[in-house]
Parts: C-alpha cells; sequence; structure tokens
C-alpha cells in the first residue's frame, strides 16, 4: 500500500472528510472529527456548546494536550490544582487511545467522567477510524452519549460548584466502623455496582491493590471471610454506604473497555 502525501491526505479532508461531516452540525449529536495527529476539526455545535463554546469553529484545532494549562482552565473552569493534575492524566490516556485507533485500525469505547464546562455528567464515547479507500486511517471520530452507566450518576449531575461539601457527601466518619479514606471510595463504588476494573481506573490504582483492599481490609471490618464482593456490596446496600458520595471520588476520570488498551496502559504505568 502507497501512503498518502500530505497533500492528497489534506485534500481527501477537505473534499470527502469534511462536506460529510458538516451535515450533522447542527444536529443533536455529540460528535467530533479530529484528525490523525488529535486535533479537532470540526465538531457538533452540540458538542461546542456543552464544552462552553460558542460554535465549533471556536474549538477547531483543539487537542487533548496535557500542556494546554489554558485549554485545560477553559473546559473545567472550577478545577483546582489537583484536579487539574488529574485531568492531565485523563488527557494523556485520551491522547492514547486516539494514537491506538490509528494504528489499530479499530473503535474504542470509553467511559468519560470529565467535567466540561462544570457540567458533572457520564459520557459514553467511541473513537473510531476513518479509512481511506486505500485502507489509511485519514481521522478519527467520536461520537458520544450522555448516559447513567452508573448508579452515582444522579450525584454527579447535581453537583456544582455550590453544592460541594453538602450532604451529597460522605462525612469522613460515621462512627460505625472506621473506614480510611479509600476505603470508603471503594465501599461506594462497590454499593454502586461498579467493577473492581473500572474501580481501578477511576481511582487511578491497580486492580490487584483493589482486590486487596475488599479481601484484606474491607471484608474483615464487616466480618466476611475471604472476597465476597458480592455479600459485601449487599452488606453497603442495607448500611446505606451508596447513598452518600465520598467527597475525594469527585474526580475526573478515564475508563477504557478495551482490554488491550487497558493493558497497555498499565503496562506503560509500570
Amino acid at each position: 500500500m502507497t501512503s498518502l502525501s500530505d497533500q492528497e491526505l489534506n485534500n481527501y479532508l477537505s473534499q470527502k472528510i469534511l462536506p460529510n461531516f458538516a451535515s450533522l452540525v447542527d444536529q443533536d449529536i455529540d460528535a467530533t472529527l479530529f484528525d490523525i495527529s488529535g486535533k479537532a476539526l470540526m465538531a457538533t455545535n452540540k458538542t461546542a456548546t456543552e464544552l462552553g463554546f460558542n460554535s465549533y469553529h471556536d474549538l477547531v484545532g483543539m487537542s487533548y494536550d496535557r500542556n494546554n494549562i489554558d485549554l485545560i482552565k477553559k473546559l473545567f473552569p472550577i478545577s483546582s490544582d489537583e484536579c487539574i493534575s488529574n485531568i492531565q492524566i485523563c488527557c494523556d490516556i485520551i491522547c492514547k487511545v486516539q494514537r491506538f485507533v490509528v494504528e489499530k485500525k479499530r473503535a474504542v469505547t470509553l467511559i468519560d467522567l470529565l467535567p466540561y464546562n462544570n457540567n458533572y455528567a457520564t459520557y459514553l464515547s467511541t473513537y473510531f477510524p476513518i479509512l481511506h479507500p486505500n485502507g489509511e486511517v485519514v481521522a478519527i471520530e467520536t461520537i458520544s452519549t450522555c448516559s447513567n452507566i452508573f448508579g452515582f450518576q444522579e450525584y454527579l449531575l447535581k453537583m456544582d460548584e455550590s453544592v460541594i461539601n453538602t450532604s451529597l457527601f460522605h462525612p469522613e466518619d460515621k462512627g460505625e466502623i472506621p473506614f480510611t479514606k479509600r476505603e470508603r471510595e471503594v465501599l461506594f463504588l462497590l454499593a454502586h455496582n461498579v467493577t473492581q476494573d473500572h474501580i481501578a481506573q477511576i481511582l487511578q490504582i491497580s486492580r490487584s491493590t483493589v482486590a486487596n483492599l475488599i479481601a484484606q481490609r474491607i471484608c474483615p471490618k464487616f466480618g466476611i471471610q475471604g472476597a465476597n464482593t458480592k455479600l459485601l456490596q449487599r452488606i453497603a446496600l442495607e448500611k446505606n454506604y451508596h447513598s452518600e458520595m465520598p467527597q475525594s471520588l469527585w474526580r475526573p476520570s478515564i475508563i477504557i473497555l478495551d482490554q488491550e488498551l487497558q493493558d497497555l496502559i498499565i503496562a506503560e504505568q509500570k
């Protein structure tokens, strides 16, 4: 296969891909078109508005570059320094997703829990490659859907700067069983039927760490032998550990649903 020259690539984008995508711009769809380097070429106006822009023209050229702090602060206005650091980690993951899509020529779906424009929602997003007739990837398109994927979605939707530190959050100590911050996080997520794999990605720790927390620290506090996750979930629900969200869980997260890509990212982090 002969690779496209830069001129051929640009011509194909301007003559074929961009005109086709343009028909979506005013539709009620969350969609963005990126070039193969990860820069936005076009988006729907719905996406632009949800990101805090007036129209898609304002986000052309945008990318998930962790070093573009001004853009990060525009997309996530109330972010603290710690939150920005977490967002930068998430930006790195999205960039890896985009490269993976281009290199492997296959779609990747992820769960996006980034607070765009102070909108605390959960998005199910699929990044898929757009191919030239010669088989070469020429662009990446993303389609996103706001979805109540996890049971704690209702907490995210209620959250804005004015409600942080309110009763949405779990107090540090209920006075019954003493838990560390990390144990509370895991217990709350388990109570909402989040898998150990997804908990690990949300908390940016290894799955083995999550498993050890459950088996060696949380289960014993409830008198549970071994790592009986289903029993632990039932007890957590009965004791209402699902009803109040640990404040520390208000954090940007990206959950990758492609196992091969998950493994690659974990390997790079070691």
